[in-house]
């Protein structure tokens, strides 16, 4: 009689963790994790998920196939023939959450902030650098850029060179308020009081926050849009980083959406009748990346490329995603392999100890180095995962350790860069964002690696709209992923959206959270 009595204790007790989002639930609330600790989340290299994209809003939200745009902020644009001219008309009815009018200054404000931006995703440097007077803004040269003009509320963009995915960046870049930001250091802004309390023009507002327990979002009354029929969002202190949050609330009824491609959540929700689980085909990778060649000098130890195809050999990775990611598929370059554009003569780095031993030898490979591994992903099958890739290089003679990035992991990453090696995931909309982390202006070559070889072919695809001439392009930039090996490729996701089916009606619309797409969230119901 013990143990069950022992059993139900700890099961109350982990539930009573979740208690306070229960009692202080009110009607019209949807309840969501990801409650901030310090801060919100900013959207200069991640949009923010399901916050960012209700309290920020873009120029454009991107269809949920994330192939076409739909207009939001601007009502209209044109393209010009040859891809090199862009207007856009942007709406005169839209305003901040403190009241303040959104205008065509905003726009240009933000575009030539983000090429300043300490820490940015490396999609919106390859498209807003292609615009005309870029380079001379970045480099110092002008006071603005000179390829941005604006007309009443007509905002015209005038390209260098054309960027064939310009609309759907535009669609991901969240606007922010140029009134509260100007003064602010571009090269900070991840760190701005902004963030403690963030001004967007989105359908939700910040109301309430008590950081590491929860934040509420209320309904904007000023949304230029239609309103939503959900009053509050609550953000709650589940992370989406750690799988027995979610599973604990799923199970006690108190969460009711949420992404995730966590085996451990997605088994455990299947099994409870009032959540439903809708996958989506999302391109999602799995990979290391290491710290090369950062301003601190070179990596020691894995500046030589065989070091690092050695690693790849080291690792059974499909011993590990058949027992550990079902839903995963080992890839050796950075498409999925199951994509179309997936270089079918990629070289397959097969589980080899003996090769791993061999590479290592010829390149010299110091065994009394202890490498420094990092994740951000707070969850058991994380840390069993960096316990296997402990044990798999150990059978070749390579020493290492494993670490969870406490506190910002962008920051600590890019930054502080303790570390050899990092555990890290990609969400990306396409070819462009998938290797536009890559380009030399982006985080990883500017603070890990130190190299722009990837740039003209970079700049290619992001110029090329004829379907054929992009597949050769995205087949060349797989060469260079295997040539240079700056990213280790390991798995691909597949995605999943999970729902509390007998608490919200969504629109049945759904797509990659970590994008700010169209799930119509005006039509979306609690049911009481």
């Amino acid at each position: 009689m013990r143990k069950p009595m022992m059993l139900l204790l700890a099961a109350l007790l982990v539930m009573s963790c979740f208690a306070p989002y229960v009692l202080a639930q009110d009607r019209n609330t949807l309840v969501i994790p990801g409650a901030p600790t310090t801060q919100f989340s900013y959207t200069t290299n991640n949009i923010g998920g399901f916050y960012g994209t209700n309290v920020f809003s873009a120029l454009f939200k991107s269809t949920p196939d994330l192939q076409g745009v739909i207009p939001d902020l601007a009502t209209d644009y044109t393209v010009s023939d040859d891809q090199l001219t862009f207007t856009f008309t942007i709406r005169d009815d839209a305003y901040w959450h403190d009241g303040v009018p959104f205008t065509p200054e905003d726009v240009k404000f933000n575009i030539e902030m983000a090429l300043k931006c300490g820490i940015i995703n490396g999609i919106y440097v390859s498209a807003f650098s292609c615009i005309e007077g870029a380079e001379e803004y970045m480099n110092g040269e002008a006071d603005e850029i000179s390829g941005i003009t604006i007309d009443g509320n007509v905002v015209t963009i005038r390209m260098a060179r054309p960027y064939g995915a310009f609309l759907n960046v535009l669609a991901q870049w969240m606007m922010l308020p140029k009134h509260l930001l100007e003064d602010d250091d571009p090269l900070t802004l991840h760190n701005s009081d902004f963030w403690q309390w963030p001004i967007g023009t989105g359908p939700y507002k910040v109301a309430e926050v008590a950081w590491g327990n929860y934040a509420i979002l209320e309904r904007n009354e000023m949304y230029y849009g239609k309103l939503p029929k959900i009053e509050r969002i609550k953000m709650i202190a589940a992370s989406l980083d750690r799988a027995n949050d979610l599973i604990v609330a799923a199970q006690a009824g108190q969460i009711d959406y949420f992404n995730t491609n966590n085996v451990d959540v997605l088994n455990e929700v299947a099994k409870l009748k009032d959540y439903k689980v809708y996958p989506v085909d999302t391109y999602f990778m799995r990979y290391f990346i290491m710290n090369l060649d950062s301003p601190e000098g070179k990596n020691p130890v894995l500046s030589d490329v065989r070091v690092r195809k050695a690693i790849l050999h080291a690792i059974d990775r499909e011993a590990i995603v058949e027992a550990m990611f079902p839903n995963g598929e080992v890839t050796d370059t950075f498409v999925p392999a199951g994509y179309p554009d997936y270089w079918k003569e990629a070289e397959h780095y097969e589980y080899n100890p003996e090769l791993a031993r061999q590479l290592l030898d010829e390149a010299g490979f110091d065994y009394n180095y202890v490498l420094k591994l990092r994740y951000y992903y707070n969850d058991q099958a994380t840390i069993d995962f960096m316990d296997l890739i402990v044990h798999y290089l150990s059978e070749v003679g390579i020493k290492s350790e494993h670490a969870f990035l406490e506190g910002d992991a962008t920051t600590l990453i890019y930054h502080t860069r303790d570390h050899d090696i990092v555990y890290k995931g990609l969400s990306a909309f396409g070819y462009e964002e998938a290797y536009g982390e890559m380009i030399s202006g982006g985080n990883i070559m500017t603070y890990l690696v130190n190299d722009n070889v990837y740039d003209e072919l970079i700049a290619k695809l992001n110029s090329t709209v004829d379907p054929a001439a992009r597949s050769e392009i995205i087949r060349e930039l797989q060469k260079l992923d295997q040539e240079y090996l700056y990213r280790l490729p390991l798995f691909s996701l597949q995605n999943c959206i999970v729902v509390n089916t007998s608490r919200v009606k969504t629109a049945g619309v759904y797509g990659n959270e970590w994008w700010n797409y169209d799930r119509k969230i005006e039509e979306w119901e609690i049911i009481d």
